[in-house]
């Protein structure tokens, strides 16, 4: 792969083409600064300068290329044409993608091979257009990409044509947010697109170009590439207009080997049939691929013509009709075939301007053997005239000799010209060819490796189309759009291949035969000035609108585009006064000043100013003055204090926001793994240390911190609170817990776990507990107050809670504590709805042989355990899923009771031998399980009573084998 930078500098002027040339290793194009030289590594990507006016070749499409610096296009915005010619070579046709951008992706396209077949994109103003082409496309074969884009429409041509018929997208002119200052041409490197592919050509004008220059660029990039190394193969072309027909008819048999032709045209409007079926056929050929070129407007035998007229009559008569008239229909005219082969030197030379390519016959095919026959062959060496094979039956060139002039021509690297005229599946006649020999010519090219070549694509490479047939493109500019009455617009005309102009003023005076004119406009209105250019083959027109005004004093008026920032504030003023203002001064509040209409100044201190601009022209003056306008902040200081600084846990903190300037968010870290964004949090420190509280305060993009220190001691032995006192009393019906952090000593924490998520009004909030270091899955509820980013605590006890005095009833499977975010928070007046999601271990229940039906959580409020609502959920191997409804959150406790089996006698008395079975079997095994309901009774007056009781034991452990 080839790494490449080229030097130069190209300046464009205005409507100029901006040409980039790369190309292998001429000694002096390449230079590489990546230290590898000219050995071929590619380094990535590459940047380059370059001359206008030079062809680009060869850049392998897997590199980019960047070109910088805009003031080096100088194109002007909106209007601007780019593309790339390209040479696909990719073994795997599937998404083979070449990208030319500007910017942000302002302008773009990429192309997509999948399935042989072109898909585009185009990007306009950022906005998509996608579609696919109509034909197909082969490897080793030269396309080009263009996209024309005039600030609204954007339109894509490829190989010339335009593509998709009806591509175009309505957008709006390019804002001043895209980046103008690069351009970007080759192909993705990624794995993604498997790209693989040459892309030879790139160019960049600042306007739109018209189809038929279009079709220039692509036929000179042919030409910029063709070189001894280029394929052999054979360049068709079929003469008369009365042949479209048969062309058109047997498309389908060139499409088949992707072979394109030439078609020789004379006078069309001499066919009779209906002018739009002709125009229909020809477009077709020409969407197709295929070259439209002239024949002689009448068919003229030109040598003959010449003996009794001037070269002047033969130009009027029979060549520029003939250009002029296929022009108009939209193909632009490259090659010539002399009308029954016969010309002159004198022909010739009178010729020469107008094509690139003038194509006769042979005098003959030596030895019958079009291979020992050298006039029939094209070897690139510019020649203009060419001599051609005619294939026709009646010609008695046979198809041996044909396969051998196709053998000689891709061998030898040139191209065979042939030509024919009427294609007929049985030939009755002269002038025609067989389809079938039509077919083994196309096929043994194809089979052979050989190309297909236009008429166009060969001959004289520096020809250059006269601008009387290329189309005219109006184009001026004007000193102003707005001027008082009376006073002077100068035109200045850009347009282009023009003939004749006619610029209209638009107030009803004479129109002038040059758009180069200064014109006075007296009488205050709109007006609409047209100028219309037009040459042989086409016309075209510019509006541009004038307001005129009364003369009269001016009105100020300004914007800017910012009031509010830190400083240096830098504040560009944009002048909108009315009425023509010659003079402006401007009062920026801060004791600077200037008289430039529009001005961008910089406001250092912070403080409110106020803007003055005074504006004044010859008849008389006006100010505007906006008061405290501009708003320059002073940059936030982050400072603070706290209530205490040390104690014992825990340990309650009152921090308070002192912070300077204008800060719009707090962001609290307390040391401990907590954080707030409240401005004055309170925070409890449940263990001990020396923790860092660190504040930042900001707004917009800045920022400040500041650090201070809080030391927590170990809890006192003589008593069980602290210095910082505590949120969470005992007993209290209060939900929540304080700051983030909990009353309960850290002694009896056995293991806590934190989750945190925003708080907003009116949306369901959840806290996932997914490390499952406690028994607590999830905590959630309705918001009814927003709050921001919130923490909740679970806590799992070793005993129970010191907040609690006493136990609850029951077998106590855990004892744990819930704090959701400060202190206060978690009441009916901010949230509802809420509800506790919890595990317990399917082991304790089989131990402890409970019912499962029993497991309830008890809430410790109003100086009591309470129940709440629990609900089975779902289980797993491990665990049993319940919710619980609670109306808050403090200490908690899992309970449950133990299963109670009752087996009550039988009516029937058993005899007494089984009794004493029975009585023996249990006395055997005196420790079994009693009932938890009867636990601590020693004495039952009950007849049978322990019987019944021991039975029950038995069973309870035979169920719970069972199990």
């Amino acid at each position: 792969m080839l790494t490449i930078n080229l030097v130069g500098t190209a300046y464009a002027d205005t409507d100029q083409l901006v040409y980039y040339d790369w190309s292998e290793d001429t000694e002096n194009t390449i230079i590489d600064n990546s230290g590898h030289g000219n050995d071929g590594t590619n380094n990535g990507s590459t940047t380059f300068i370059l001359p206008t006016g030079q062809i680009a070749r060869h850049f392998n499409g897997q590199n980019r290329i960047t070109i910088p610096e805009n003031e080096q296009l100088e194109f002007t915005d909106p209007n601007i044409t780019f593309g790339v010619f390209f040479r696909y070579d990719c073994s795997n046709p599937t998404n083979c993608t070449y990208l030319v951008s500007k910017g942000n992706n302002t302008c773009s396209i990429s192309i997509d091979h999948t399935n042989s077949t072109i898909a585009y994109e185009i990007y306009a103003d950022g906005h998509a257009i996608s579609g696919y082409g109509e034909s197909q496309i082969e490897p080793d074969e030269d396309y080009e990409a263009i996209v024309t884009y005039d600030g609204s429409h954007a339109q894509l041509y490829i190989n010339g044509i335009a593509s998709g018929k009806g591509v175009d997208y309505t957008a709006t002119a390019l804002g001043s947010s895209y980046d103008t200052n690069s351009w970007t041409i080759g192909s993705s490197p990624d794995t993604m697109y498997g790209l693989n592919g040459e892309i030879y050509t790139f160019y960049v004008y600042d306007r739109t170009l018209s189809s038929s220059e279009i079709l220039d660029l692509y036929v000179n990039d042919i030409h910029s590439i063709r070189d001894s190394n280029k394929p052999g193969g054979i360049a068709l072309s079929w003469d008369d207009t009365g042949h479209i027909d048969t062309c058109y008819k047997y498309l389908s048999i060139f499409q088949q080997y992707n072979a394109t032709c030439t078609m020789n045209v004379n006078k069309i409007s001499s066919r009779e049939i209906p002018a739009q079926t002709l125009a229909n056929e020809l477009n077709a050929l020409h969407s197709a691929g295929w070259e439209i070129a002239a024949h002689g407007y009448n068919h003229t035998n030109s040598r003959l013509f010449l003996i009794n007229n001037t070269p002047t009559e033969w130009l009027n008569q029979e060549i520029f009709p003939n250009i002029v008239e296929i022009t108009r229909y939209g193909y632009p005219v490259y090659s010539l075939a002399y009308p029954y082969s016969d010309r002159n030197t004198a022909s010739d030379t009178i010729l020469a301007p107008y094509f690139r390519t003038l194509r006769t016959g042979v005098p003959s095919i030596i030895n019958n053997n079009v291979n020992q026959t050298p006039l029939a062959y094209y070897d690139w060496d510019d020649a203009q005239l060419l001599y051609g094979v005619e294939i026709d039956d009646s010609r008695n060139v046979s198809l041996q000799s044909i396969e051998s002039g196709i053998d000689y021509a891709i061998t030898t690297g040139n191209v065979l010209v042939l030509y024919g005229h009427t294609i007929t599946p049985n030939v009755t006649g002269p002038y025609q060819t067989s389809t079938s020999k039509l077919d083994s010519i196309l096929n043994y090219t194809s089979q052979h490796g050989g190309a297909f070549y236009h008429m166009g694509d060969l001959g004289n490479s520096t020809w250059v189309r006269p601008a009387r047939f290329s189309n005219v493109t109006a184009n001026y500019t004007v000193s102003r759009n707005t001027l008082l009455a009376g006073e002077n617009v100068t035109f200045v005309d850009y347009s282009i291949n023009q003939k004749t102009e006619l610029l209209d003023f638009g107030d009803g005076s004479p129109a002038s035969s040059t758009a180069n004119v200064t014109h006075t406009y007296t009488t205050p209105r709109t007006y609409t000035a047209n100028l219309t250019v037009t040459n042989e083959v086409s016309s075209h027109s510019m509006l541009q609108t004038i307001t005129v005004i009364e003369p009269t004093a001016p009105v100020a008026s300004f914007t800017s585009d910012c009031t509010t920032g830190f400083p240096p504030l830098n504040v560009t003023f944009t002048d909108t006064s009315t009425g023509l203002p010659t003079s402006w001064s401007w009062d920026f509040g801060d004791g600077n000043i200037s008289i430039s209409q529009n001005t961008t100044h910089a406001y250092s201190a912070a403080g409110n100013y106020t803007v003055r601009l005074n504006v004044t022209n010859e008849y008389g003056s006006n100010f505007i003055q906006k008061v405290g306008y501009i708003t320059v902040l002073e940059p936030p200081s982050a400072n603070f204090y706290s209530n205490v600084t040390s104690g014992n846990i825990p340990l309650n903190v009152q921090f308070c926001d002192t912070s300077t300037g204008s800060p719009a968010s707090w962001n609290w870290n307390f040391g401990d793994g907590y954080t707030s964004t409240e401005q004055n949090p309170v925070h409890t420190y449940c263990s001990a240390g020396t923790f860092n509280v660190d504040l930042v305060v900001s707004y917009a993009d800045r920022n400040s911190s500041k650090t201070a220190t809080i030391t927590v001691l170990q809890e006192s032995s003589s008593n069980g609170g602290s210095s910082g006192g505590s949120s969470h009393k005992s007993g209290s019906s209060s939900g929540g817990g304080g700051a983030g952090g909990s009353p309960e000593p850290a002694k009896n924490v056995k293991v806590k776990e934190l989750s945190q998520t925003f708080i907003t009004n009116g949306n369901p909030i959840k806290f996932d507990f997914t490390k499952n270091a406690t028994c607590v899955v999830s905590v959630s509820f309705d918001a009814k107050k927003t709050v921001g980013k919130t923490t909740t605590i679970v806590e799992m006890l070793k005993n129970k809670s010191t907040l609690t005095p006493d136990a609850p009833e029951g077998e106590v499977y855990g004892y744990l504590n819930i704090w959701v975010g400060n202190s206060g928070y978690a009441t009916e007046k901010n949230i509802e709805n809420a509800t506790v999601c919890f595990k317990v271990e399917k082991p304790w229940i089989q131990d402890k042989d409970i019912d499962q039906t029993s497991i309830i959580l008890n809430r410790y409020s109003d100086k009591k355990w309470n129940g709440l609502p629990t609900t089975l959920l779902r289980e797993d191997d491990k665990y049993l899923y319940f919710t619980a409804e609670t109306p808050g959150f403090s200490p908690f406790a899992i309970t449950a009771e133990e299963n109670v089996i009752e087996i009550l006698p039988e009516p029937d008395t058993q005899g007494s031998e089984q009794n004493e079975s029975t009585q023996s079997e249990i006395e055997e095994k005196p420790e079994q399980t009693g009932n938890a309901s009867m636990s601590g009774k020693e004495n039952v007056s009950m007849p049978g009573f322990e019987i019944i009781y021991c039975i029950s034991g038995l069973l309870g452990v035979f169920l719970y084998k069972r199990r």
